[in-house]
């Protein structure tokens, strides 16, 4: 849906995120963000630990280790 073309558009936020071994902190810190972001993008460098999983079910992902 569009605004009405009197009201201003509300700017967007993008979260990036760059992240290794965080599964201890990082589903609190994206539900933290989620109520302002519009997009939430977890860029893992190669995480040995559940993050690219939390990351996969909360928010895009971007796995660095492939790029």
């Amino acid at each position: 849906m569009t605004a009405p073309i009197n009201e201003p558009r509300r700017p967007r936020l993008s979260v990036a995120m760059i992240v290794r071994d965080e599964q201890d902190v990082l589903a609190e810190t994206i539900e933290g963000v989620r109520p302002i972001a519009d997009e939430i993008v977890v860029l893992d460098t190669g995480s040995s630990d559940q993050t690219p999983a939390i990351a996969e079910r909360l928010a895009r992902i971007i796995h660095g280790d492939r790029l």
